[in-house]
């Protein structure tokens, strides 16, 4: 059995998830539409170069999900490029 969720960012995630881009130094970067939920805990972000043209995919954002009873926020951000 596997589950498997996608989802589209609204603007405070989007915000968040560039704000943890731009901490990581890859403030030209931006989060592109790819959403993946690994499992309950974890988010996989499509990450694009806008410099490169619309939707140019280069990477992934890989976040942990923690929620504090009234919000889900992103943490502990990797960014790992593609091959």
């Amino acid at each position: 059995y596997e589950l498997s969720a996608s989802f589209a960012l609204g603007d405070e995630e989007r915000t968040q998830a560039e704000a943890l881009l731009a901490g990581l130094g890859l403030g030209e970067l931006t989060c592109g539409y790819t959403c993946d939920l690994s499992d309950l805990f974890t988010v996989a972000l499509g990450v694009c170069d806008p410099a490169e043209g619309p939707q140019n995919y280069v990477g992934t954002l890989v976040c942990a999900l923690e929620y504090d009873g009234a919000a889900i926020t992103l943490t502990d951000p990797v960014y790992v490029p593609d091959p």
